[in-house]
């Protein structure tokens, strides 16, 4: 086991932990949520921009804002305009697995804090 820094106590990592475990459950809950939301409005016939609201026992009102958004369907148009019908939409990009770590270790040069936690259960 790690040492903890100073100032930072096991109870700290613990809630944490707690945290981000209950985090987590509730995003999931939350995204099949608002997708069932989505789904009834829409098989009810209420399509497009609206905003609605309805009464809560627990929250006063809750405002549903539904909304539309036209989405590219990127494999459709690759198909439709392969790099040798379209050459004009296409541009060669660099890729940045290809080089040897060697080469790529001179170029590691910003150094960023990064933070990852897992609850193991």
């Amino acid at each position: 086991m790690a040492e903890l820094p100073e100032g930072l106590t096991q109870k700290d990592i613990d809630r944490y932990a707690y945290l981000d475990a209950g985090i987590k459950k509730l995003v999931e809950e939350h995204t099949l949520l608002n997708d069932k939301i989505k789904q009834k409005h829409k098989e009810a016939g209420i399509k497009g921009k609206k905003t609605l609201s309805y009464p809560s026992d627990k929250f006063g009102t809750v405002i549903v804002t539904l909304g539309e958004q036209k989405r590219l369907v990127l494999e459709d148009l690759i198909k439709a305009y392969p790099v040798e019908k379209a050459p004009q939409f296409w541009t060669m990009q660099f890729d940045k697995t290809l080089p040897d770590a060697t080469i790529l270790n001179k170029y590691k040069t910003d150094i960023v804090q990064t933070l990852g936690v897992k609850v193991s259960e």
